[in-house]
């Protein structure tokens, strides 16, 4: 049941998305805040989507939508966003990823997801990851 629910909440959160919301691939680097191999974003390129492991979704209230396929991920990126091998993963736990600082976008990602330039930075906190058996979802607050 639960399982249907958050499934049908995923594909009801895309659907609103994509009709009222700006959307882009990306190529997002899950190797730390610090690029220093824990968990954290540390760096997201909207030039290379042909590697993209990424979809953006700009909210008009203020939100980020990153909506990551599973199979474009390697297992050690897997467990630097969710903290846990994904073998091990429970589907009954809520899993967290983490924001301990600001985080600003990159000025060419601003620029696409927003016309008029933003300052697009993703609030520090701790943010519940949406788990399918496809994909990881995680919905940001912006500053």
């Amino acid at each position: 049941m639960k399982v249907t629910f958050t499934t049908a909440l995923v594909l009801c959160i895309g659907f609103i998305c994509l009709s009222q919301s700006k959307s882009i691939l990306a190529t997002t680097s899950f190797n730390g805040f610090h690029c220093d191999g824990k968990q954290g974003i540390c760096d997201i390129d909207s030039n290379n989507r042909s590697a993209a492991n990424t979809t953006l979704v700009l909210q008009p209230d203020n939100k980020l939508i990153f909506t990551m396929d599973r199979q474009n991920l390697s297992q050690a990126t897997q467990e630097k966003i969710t903290g846990i091998n994904p073998l091990n993963i429970n589907k009954s736990t809520t899993y967290y990823f983490k924001v301990p600082q600001i985080f600003t976008l990159p000025q060419a990602l601003k620029n696409s997801l927003s016309e008029s330039g933003n300052q697009l930075s993703i609030s520090k906190g701790s943010y519940p990851i949406l788990i399918t058996e496809n994909t990881f979802t995680i919905i940001f607050n912006l500053e």
